[in-house]
């Protein structure tokens, strides 16, 4: 389930981007996902990571277009958090590959 990080503590602050944090969640310990405003390299900017195997910015000029990317990376990163989750007879080999390809389609698909 996504909640605020931190308890909401870092929304209007200063993200990675330099930008301020309009919406900062995260999924479980898992995940996290940031949209900031005025940052440096572009008006709006998307940082996410699937912790231990991703971090990835994107940067848009148009506000409906980065919450339409927003919530649906959102629902990108869920996916992701379940195939790098190690169930009981799940061979770890498998896994790692399986994240990894996984990984490098959504840095595809989200450039």
């Amino acid at each position: 389930m996504w909640q605020a990080f931190d308890g909401g503590s870092t929304r209007g602050g200063r993200g990675s981007e330099e930008g301020r944090i309009v919406v900062d969640d995260e999924y479980e310990g898992s995940a996290r996902i940031t949209l900031e405003e005025g940052c440096r390299a572009a008006p709006l900017a998307i940082t996410c990571g699937l912790y231990g195997w991703l971090v990835h910015t994107r940067f848009f000029s148009d506000e409906g277009e980065a919450q339409r990317a927003f919530a649906d990376m959102k629902g990108a990163l869920v996916e992701l958090i379940r195939l790098a989750t190690v169930g009981d007879g799940d061979n770890e080999a498998e896994v790692v590959r399986r994240t990894s390809e996984a990984v490098r389609q959504f840095v595809e698909r989200y450039p």
